[in-house]
């Protein structure tokens, strides 16, 4: 069983990835960890303290879901990358970053910032993606890579959150191959 501190963690993510941040208290985590809110303000002191260690928690496991998957393959990686977004349909949420730039503006100041750096750490890992991409001959795009990197990012967003909303994770991994098919056709 883990221990109190993931539990909070846990049940506050995907009370977030579902409802958003203004739809999460900690009177709700509270009673599904089976502890009182004092105990959670113990280990957070601010809902935004906890919102933040859910971002560092989601850099690592994203970063970690990177460094496992494909590392020379352009294609091979952006499909690992998709894998993210897939887990996310199947899981009936919303990817935490996707959730959290819909209520950017009403995020504390915090959030906002560290939620952006996420992105912007996504975007320029996806601009790396298509740099050796279009070195290795591999990828064919007319525009800038950081240009395609913010076009797929937003694509990936956007197609899951229609993919969530109609419980069709297939959907999500069609589109995503016809993204991923035209950039061979691009010469």
């Amino acid at each position: 069983m883990a221990d109190t501190r993931t539990q909070i963690l846990e049940i506050a993510e995907r009370l977030i990835r579902t409802r958003g941040y203004s739809g999460f208290s900690y009177a709700g985590i509270a009673e599904v960890v089976g502890t009182s809110k004092a105990a959670i303000h113990h280990y957070f002191p601010s809902k935004v303290d906890l919102g933040s260690a859910l971002l560092d928690q989601t850099s690592q496991d994203l970063q970690a879901h990177l460094n496992s998957g494909p590392q020379t393959d352009s294609i091979a990686m952006l499909k690992h990358y998709f894998k993210i977004f897939e887990l996310s349909i199947l899981g009936e949420q919303v990817c935490l970053c996707g959730m959290l730039m819909a209520e950017n503006d009403g995020l504390p100041d915090a959030l906002r910032l560290k939620n952006k750096r996420l992105v912007d750490w996504q975007i320029q890992w996806l601009e790396d993606v298509f740099n050796r991409g279009r070195e290795a001959n591999e990828l064919h795009f007319p525009g800038s890579p950081l240009s395609e990197a913010e076009f797929i990012y937003g694509a990936a967003q956007g197609l899951h959150i229609v993919a969530k909303m109609r419980n069709d994770v297939q959907s999500f991994k069609q589109s995503m191959q016809q993204l991923i098919d035209r950039y061979g056709r691009l010469h």
